[in-house]
């Protein structure tokens, strides 16, 4: 069957990458807010230190690979360090593991992992890619709601529930885990542009990157 887009800007980043920097473990829960400092497109930001880290409460566990564009620095978490991530910025089509969003009231940071290293790098800087597709399990006629990251029905322009219908395919750019008590409940696709789908209606087929950078 032909992939099928929505005609929108839903793709975020570049479609592939070449080089993979390091890999990170499938389904990360645990992420941390214990950065020493977050950059906003690559410049310090006034008044973010790790006294002020408890600001990022929404953080979010979540599996991608994320492009960073050149000139921009990492935040490294405390006590992990980031020169190896550090030294892949820049890298033409370099991938760098995702296993957590967090935001702050004012913009989105992925937290990178690559072995030992965690940092964090404003979303702004940053470009999710492809890491597969889904088909939607579902009968033609019908659809399946999607929703947003805080879990909001997505509306059409003239407010009628948007819906992928069945038996179709799209492109997938991360998965996102709803926790509940500590531990993952319900898992999105991330289908580009702040709209996810429930992974209990899909069929998930990982592409050769995702599967290079995250192991079960």
């Amino acid at each position: 069957m032909k992939l099928r887009d929505f005609g929108k800007k839903w793709a975020l980043g570049i479609a592939t990458v070449t080089t993979l920097v390091g890999t990170a473990a499938f389904v990360a829960p645990a992420v941390t807010t214990s950065a020493a400092q977050i950059y906003m497109d690559g410049t310090p930001t006034a008044g973010f230190n790790s006294a002020a880290l408890p600001n990022l409460n929404s953080i979010r566990p979540f599996n991608g690979v994320t492009t960073v564009e050149a000139g921009t620095k990492l935040a490294p978490v405390d006590g992990h360090g980031a020169a190896n991530l550090q030294k892949h910025v820049g890298v033409k089509n370099a991938g760098f593991p995702v296993v957590g969003i967090a935001a702050d009231g004012r913009q989105e940071y992925y937290q990178l992992e690559a072995g030992a290293e965690t940092a964090y790098v404003s979303a702004k800087a940053a470009g999710l890619v492809k890491i597969g597709t889904i088909h939607v399990n579902y009968p033609a006629k019908y659809g399946i709601q999607i929703w947003t990251a805080q879990h909001t029905a997505v509306k059409t322009s003239n407010g009628k529930a948007k819906k992928l219908p069945g038996q179709t395919n799209w492109n997938v750019y991360g998965i996102l885990y709803k926790t509940k008590n500590g531990k993952a409940d319900t898992v999105y696709y991330d289908l580009g542009g702040d709209q996810y789908i429930d992974r209990s209606y899909c069929t998930f087929h990982p592409n050769a990157t995702f599967k290079a950078v995250f192991s079960e």
